[in-house]
């Protein structure tokens, strides 16, 4: 690339980038206007209104350059050396041997790819060479334009995390998924690895009114939201893989444990070591750390300076089994918030009023916040050092508080004397 702006002469641009964004919007707003004396000053202005919005986001990219250098890789891979117990000797017609032995070669089936099997079923006659009863195809011979990216499994596009495609509500070979689908679609379905897109689901109502009370002006309401993130979250947001408990550790290396009175039987326990474990080194209850005597610590990383290689060890359920599984996940749990609003102003005089409000509102997090499908899990490895997004994530709530004193000051100018006070919670810029 010239200058980072130009690409120089000749050089292949063939990369795919596609992405797709859908919203469904329902909104219905009732304004009511009720006046049962004929007075301004008895009049209720009331707005009942509700919303519920659908969206869907997906992606697929392909790094369709790399192709060409994977295809030769994939091919001739169950073809193994040479048998060196299946050895025949040549012998000529007088029964003289001819100093030539031929070796058959170990053939895996078991270990060929998708992509060998697809290409076996178009090579021409002639194509590669032939040795020991293997067939090893030449793939550069084949003509191009006879190669489809469904040639191809999910897992060998994957590559382990090193990927050469990324997706979601689509299929590895770009065509975009009908339905949801569930967590086996992508653990066991190697062929494919479906990844769900991103639908959060939002819906709202409220309720709200305004009228005169002895020369207060007030406007009360309330709004009641639910989100959902529709999605799968990790079931314990520091482990992969389940972890024990106080109430699951009752031995460890034959020696009966005893655990201090302040921790909860739902803690996670942590170790000296994953796989062979001889002491406990501390407790953690979600996002809390004790030390090996229940005392509360700003962190983990005295557990980990106190267990085996200075790194953290969580008690597993199953050190061996550390992959990623069902037992890993849970559903989002949608998020209720009831959000009251209230505002008032009295007029001192005909030339200066006093007002206050008080203000309860909420943000919910964005796509790039909260959307983590399985494959940033699944291959988790290839991305050390990268960043995940927490797809449990709720929203981000503001109160607002507010006093203020308005004065006019002849016919041009108004004196404005505010103060006020915000109060946030579950800050995502921050968390």
């Amino acid at each position: 690339v010239i200058n980072c702006m130009w690409y120089a002469p000749g050089t292949v641009i063939s990369n795919y980038v596609k992405t797709d964004f859908e919203k469904i919007n329902l909104n219905a707003i009732v304004n009511l206007s009720v006046n049962t004396t004929y007075s301004l000053k008895r009049q209720h202005d009331i707005q009942i209104g509700m919303l519920y919005e659908q969206r869907r986001r997906s992606f697929y990219s392909l790094n369709a350059n790399t192709l060409w250098p994977l295809m030769p890789q994939l091919v001739n891979t169950h073809i193994g050396k040479f048998d060196k117990n299946s050895a025949v000797l040549s012998y000529d017609s007088e029964g003289l041997f001819t100093d030539t032995v031929t070796y058959s070669r170990n053939i895996n089936t078991q270990s060929q790819g998708v992509f060998d099997k697809n290409v076996r079923a178009i090579v021409p006659v002639g194509n590669g060479y032939y040795s020991g009863g293997g067939h090893f195809i030449d793939i550069h011979s084949i003509d191009p334009s006879a190669f489809t990216l469904d040639m191809f499994s999910a897992d060998e596009l994957w590559n382990n995390g090193n990927t050469y495609v990324s997706y979601a509500g689509y299929d590895h070979t770009g065509k975009r998924l009908k339905r949801q689908r569930g967590l086996g679609d992508f653990l066991q379905n190697t062929n494919e690895r479906l990844v769900n897109a991103y639908t959060p689901s939002y819906a709202a109502i409220w309720f709200q009114d305004k009228f005169v009370l002895e020369k207060i002006k007030i406007r009360a309401g309330v709004r009641i939201e639910r989100f959902d993130a529709n999605q799968l979250t990790l079931r314990d947001e520091y482990s992969l893989y389940p972890v024990k408990t106080v109430a699951e550790t009752d031995l460890l290396a034959g020696v009966a444990v005893s655990h201090p009175t302040t921790i909860s039987p739902d803690a996670a326990v942590y170790v000296d070591d994953v796989n062979s474990p001889t002491k406990v080194v501390g407790y953690r209850t979600g996002s809390k750390w004790y030390s090996q005597a229940g005392e509360e610590l700003s962190s983990g990383a005295s557990l980990a300076s106190a267990a085996n290689a200075g790194k953290i060890q969580p008690y597993l359920v199953d050190p061996q089994g550390q992959e990623v599984s069902q037992e890993s996940f849970k559903d989002y749990s949608p998020e209720i918030l009831i959000l009251p609003r209230l505002s008032f102003s009295f007029p001192m005089n005909s030339t200066s009023m006093f007002y206050a409000y008080y203000d309860k509102f909420a943000q919910r997090p964005s796509y790039g916040q909260s959307f983590a499908p399985i494959s940033s899990y699944y291959f988790l490895e290839a991305n050390a050092g990268g960043v995940v997004a927490n797809p449990n994530l709720k929203a981000a709530k503001r109160t607002d508080y507010q006093f203020g004193y308005k004065q006019t000051l002849g016919l041009a100018s108004i004196l404005n004397i505010r103060v006020g006070y915000a109060q946030i919670k579950d800050d995502i810029n921050l968390v």
